[in-house]
């Protein structure tokens, strides 16, 4: 979903070391330009998905009802 919305990888480096690094030791940000424009109900769903600690990050059930996705509608 962060690659999607961005067109990045929220953890991205020339050396796999890095990368794995800030993996698991960095926070996420949104300083790429692409995050301007994106709101933060959105920001904030991705935050919660991308938490370090999988005691703290949210489950399935729990991002399916953020309210990211509050008033979108489906074609059924």
């Amino acid at each position: 979903m962060y690659a999607l919305i961005s067109g990045s990888l929220p953890f991205d480096s020339n050396s796999e070391r890095e990368t794995k690094r800030m993996t698991v030791e960095e926070p996420v940000v949104f300083s790429e330009r692409a995050w301007l424009k994106v709101s933060n109900p959105c920001k904030d769903l991705m935050s919660k998905l991308l938490m370090k600690d999988p005691a703290k990050r949210i489950s399935l059930a729990t991002a399916m009802n953020h309210k990211f996705f509050k008033g979108v509608t489906t074609n059924d």
